[in-house]
């Protein structure tokens, strides 16, 4: 309890090789994993998503990635149950220190129409933006089919291995508010996730360790 143990993929007592086609020797790079029993038994999630109620509500899901410090990262934002709406707005953050806002964009069909002419990007460099949209065609209700991408943040990753930044999507000084011609409508959501992960040596294997949490006298299987 209250501990972690490291996974190591290590030469001893057998050397790892690994060669290719023409059986010549290739770099080999090992990315450890670790075994972390929580105080309190649980497993640590370093973005936490909002309790959903109802699974039918209207839901933004944005994408959990992984990335390597100083590349460019995007994170779509999907939905599911997205019908008849005519108006939405709200608020995105994220932590400037881990994750650099570079661009938002929108797909060119099939997402939202005239959203992109809703976002105020003042505040990005503090992690902050906001978005208000309105139906520009009001008698035609919106209903988009599910997994629908609406909109795609890109980032430079520049906080350190190990971190996971977290797009917070309805989080900010805008609440996050969406109406049909009945009024507002519950809403889930689930946070994008961005981890920093170790650079892979150009031309070598890279044999990764998984990490994982769990609770004192339960079984954990690392992939």
């Amino acid at each position: 309890k209250c501990s972690k143990s490291d996974i190591v993929l290590s030469n001893v007592p057998r050397i790892i090789e690994v060669f290719d086609l023409n059986l010549n020797s290739v770099n080999v790079v090992s990315n450890k994993g670790s075994v972390t029993v929580k105080c309190d038994g649980g497993p640590i999630n370093p973005c936490p998503d909002p309790t959903c109620t109802n699974a039918t509500n209207l839901t933004f899901t944005g994408a959990v990635l992984n990335a390597e410090k100083d590349k460019t990262v995007c994170v779509p934002i999907t939905v599911k149950n997205f019908k008849l709406m005519q108006s939405g707005q709200g608020s995105i953050s994220w932590d400037p220190a881990i994750l650099q806002y570079v661009e938002v964009k929108t797909p060119a069909t099939g997402g939202i129409p005239g959203l992109s002419g809703s976002f105020n990007t003042a505040n990005v460099a503090t992690g902050r933006f906001i978005y208000v949209w309105a139906n520009e065609t009001p008698n035609i209700p919106l209903t988009l089919p599910d997994n629908t991408v609406i909109m795609e943040f890109c980032f430079k990753v520049v906080g350190n291995v190990g971190q996971t930044g977290c797009l917070l999507f309805g989080t900010g000084t805008l609440a996050t508010e969406w109406e049909t011609d009945n009024g507002s409508v519950p809403i889930c959501i689930n946070y994008g996730k961005v981890t920093v992960v170790p650079p892979v040596t150009a031309d070598a294997v890279t044999i990764k360790v998984g990490t994982i949490n769990g609770k004192v006298d339960e079984i954990v299987c690392v992939d």
